[in-house]
């Protein structure tokens, strides 16, 4: 079964979409918000970090750490 998240289609079924959003609920507001904004959305760090009112780099430093926290 292939699943959208924004542009992506992805190959995950329902129980994977909904371990996937509870692990979200795990980080913290602002690592969700840049994740969703760059993978639902699919904005690039630049425009996650105009939005957000900080640099595309520091926006991509917390996508980083963020990634790192789900796949522990």
């Amino acid at each position: 079964m292939i699943k959208e998240i924004g542009t992506v289609s992805l190959p995950f079924n329902d129980d994977q979409i909904a371990g996937l959003r509870h692990a979200l609920t795990l980080l913290k507001d602002r690592e969700q918000d840049i994740l969703k904004m760059r993978f639902e959305d699919g904005a690039t760090f630049s425009e996650v970090g105009k939005r957000l009112g900080i640099s595309g780099s520091r926006a991509s430093q917390i996508a980083a750490k963020a990634s790192k926290k789900l796949r522990h």
